[in-house]
């Protein structure tokens, strides 16, 4: 094959959404023969983590190679899905005559690229087909390995010029159509196992920014049908509230891309009953189930919540007079149920694109510091060199494993984590790289020049935070980030309190935001930038308040 479609990819402010797609994308042998056209939506006004998290995305696309050749449009404002989108292929048609189309959330096998193109070549006569679409739901069923179905879809998905044109974008006329022909309702909702006519009207009225609702619907009023895939070709990581129209749910989550050659070869153009009913089956059970199955899940979801909850919900004692008193009422740091829960949790975090892992807890939802992400990129682009990266109290670098592709697109950085004996054990066995160290003691960094000192949700943990921090800064990094720190605005002096955290307890420090600030000049640091923690919640612990903070230090 010599003529190859265009790719469209849509980016906004995911990072770690958008490193994954390019990487897979990247598996696709014909990748280096594909055309890569690139929207980056802008930041929203007033908004500095947007910023940041739109920022990191730009850095990730003006530093990848490898395809045959790359153009990049960065909006300079905020256009929102709806917009972006449209007029991001409304542009690509003015030269092209088909593209295929990615979002920054969709990973892709490595026959993708191969499959979508025999596809856009194989029907690109015939006008009654609406457009290609690569993802398919989970199933047991045994389905040809091509089908077709009424209308169209949007994860992973390929259209020609002429379609598009036909595209009706009111979505007021879409539902007068509906409204004189009730009976295509029912293919729109999927045999009412979605409610996109809903969604539909929230369109309509303005109060939703979809857009894959509309060509969804537009092509159902038109008769259309669209080619489908036995087996996925493609799924979806955004559903961990990173999203704009994206939340938590299971029935696309954790679903496993497989890579399985597919025979393409043309076939009638008519709807495929069995592959319609596996679609469907699983719109019903997955979005509108009945009332008895509705009612069991429900108990069952409330009885795992308060067990959850149970299990996570901090309970504190004190204040404590000193580090001591508080150690002998709680578990402390050398409980072995605190490591063997975090390399159970940061095992299968690093090996599985929809987990993360903090503190211990696997999470169905991003926990990638944005702000840290960020400050590494600006020092990166400042240095324009390999960077040194300490990280103390790092754990078992579930974080590093998440953001190193990004972090390492332009220098191969070095990144130690400074831990307990028994946590490097843990990390030198099962997670170290050619990168990644791990260490349990400062005194190994001494030859080192480092750049950025990483000091996450760990230095309250310590018994002599003052001690360890006047160390620390004997390295003489440059930039100091300290994050996810409880802070008391109004009290004169740090206090000591025990931490429980399901079966485990140990002693930490709430401190004194004006003996913290004397701290950092004391060592010849300034705060350039004072952050809110993107994960934790205030507390108020016995009349305690507790802000969890951050603050970028450089040196003076």
């Amino acid at each position: 094959m010599s003529n190859y479609s265009p790719l469209i990819l849509f980016l906004y402010n995911r990072p770690y959404q958008t490193i994954n797609t390019i990487n897979y994308l990247k598996q696709n042998p014909i990748h280096k023969n594909t055309d890569i056209i690139i929207f980056s939506d802008g930041y929203k006004k007033g908004d500095f983590l947007d910023k940041k998290k739109v920022e990191a995305v730009r850095f990730i696309i003006n530093n990848i190679k490898g395809f045959k050749s790359k153009k990049i449009f960065f909006r300079k404002k905020n256009l929102g899905l709806f917009k972006n989108i449209i007029s991001g292929i409304d542009f690509v048609f003015k030269k092209y005559d088909r593209a295929i189309i990615l979002e920054d959330d969709i990973i892709v096998n490595n026959y993708f690229l191969e499959n979508m193109n025999k596809a856009l070549n194989l029907y690109k006569n015939n006008k009654e087909v609406s457009s290609i679409h690569a993802w398919f739901c989970e199933h047991k069923t045994k389905l040809k390995n091509t089908f077709f179905l009424n209308g169209a879809d949007i994860w992973g998905w390929a259209t020609w010029k002429d379609r598009w044109l036909n595209f009706e974008r009111n979505p007021k006329k879409i539902l007068d159509i509906l409204k004189s022909r009730p009976k295509l309702i029912d293919k729109l909702n999927s045999s009412n196992g979605y409610d996109y006519l809903n969604l539909l009207k929230k369109v309509a009225l303005k109060k939703s920014d979809s857009w894959g609702v509309l060509w969804i619907a537009s092509n159902i009023i038109q008769n259309k049908l669209y080619l489908n895939f036995s087996n996925s070709l493609c799924i979806n990581i955004g559903q961990d509230h990173s999203g704009t129209n994206s939340s938590l749910n299971y029935a696309y989550f954790n679903q496993k891309l497989r890579n399985k050659k597919i025979l393409i070869k043309k076939q009638d153009i008519i709807e495929d009953k069995l592959g319609k009913k596996v679609k469907n089956n699983f719109f019903i059970d997955n979005f509108k189930l009945n009332f008895p199955k509705k009612f069991f899940l429900s108990i069952s979801n409330k009885i795992k919540k308060r067990f959850l909850l149970l299990n996570q919900k901090i309970k504190f004692k004190g204040p404590f007079k000193n580090w001591e008193e508080a150690l002998n009422n709680s578990d402390g740091y050398d409980d072995k149920n605190i490591i063997k829960k975090v390399l159970e949790s940061s095992l299968l975090a690093k090996n599985n694109l929809y987990f993360f892992e903090r503190d211990g807890y696997v999470l169905n939802k991003n926990s990638i510091s944005s702000n840290k992400l960020f400050e590494i990129i600006e020092i990166s682009r400042k240095k324009n060199k390999p960077l040194n990266i300490v990280d103390f109290g790092g754990s078992l670098g579930s974080e590093y494993f998440k953001i190193k592709d990004i972090i390492n697109l332009k220098h191969k950085n070095n990144w130690y984590i400074i831990e307990q004996k028994n946590f490097v054990e843990k990390g030198k066995k099962f997670f170290k790289d050619k990168n990644l160290k791990f260490l349990n003691n400062i005194k190994d960094l001494k030859n080192k020049k480092i750049d950025l000192l990483i000091l996450s949700g760990s230095i309250h943990y310590l018994d002599n935070p003052k001690n360890v921090f006047q160390n620390l800064v004997k390295l003489k990094p440059k930039y100091l980030f300290v994050d996810r720190t409880p802070i008391n605005q109004k009290i004169k002096n740090h206090s000591i309190f025990v931490q429980k955290k399901g079966n485990s307890s140990y002693p930490f420090w709430m401190f004194s935001e004006k003996k913290l600030y004397e701290m950092f000049k004391k060592n010849n640091y300034r705060v350039k930038e004072c952050i809110s923690s993107e994960f934790d919640h205030n507390l108020v612990i016995k009349n305690f308040k507790i802000q969890y903070k951050g603050y970028i230090l450089k040196s003076i």
